[in-house]
């Protein structure tokens, strides 16, 4: 009897093992957009679910701008048509001119 509950315990062992470390690659893979979403928040970008991505304004002309995380590249919209159109910006520029526009806001 000792041997087979010796059995159970590290067959239960084995399994709460391997959960754990599937539940740490699952967070480990996801730290980066993790990052990503911090660095958007942190300059200003709020989430947008019409055409999903990270959106701010252009301190230069107002414009609306998206960063499309499917896509990874930046699109521009104006006020009265909202027709969203690929920009040529990389996403180092895109949080650059959110942070801009931030701190000509006074946030």
């Amino acid at each position: 009897m000792g041997t087979i509950w010796f059995g159970v315990k590290i067959g239960v062992g084995t399994a709460v093992g391997l959960l754990f470390v599937y539940y740490v690659w699952r967070e480990l893979r996801s730290l980066p957009k993790t990052l990503c979403a911090l660095k958007f928040h942190r300059a200003g970008f709020d989430w947008a679910e019409g055409p999903q991505g990270w959106i701010s304004r252009d301190p230069c002309n107002d414009d609306w701008i998206l960063w499309d995380e499917q896509n990874e590249r930046m699109l521009r919209a104006t006020d009265p048509d909202g027709n969203w159109r690929p920009s040529g910006e990389s996403l180092e520029q895109c949080i650059a001119l959110g942070r801009t526009y931030r701190a000509q806001m006074g946030f």
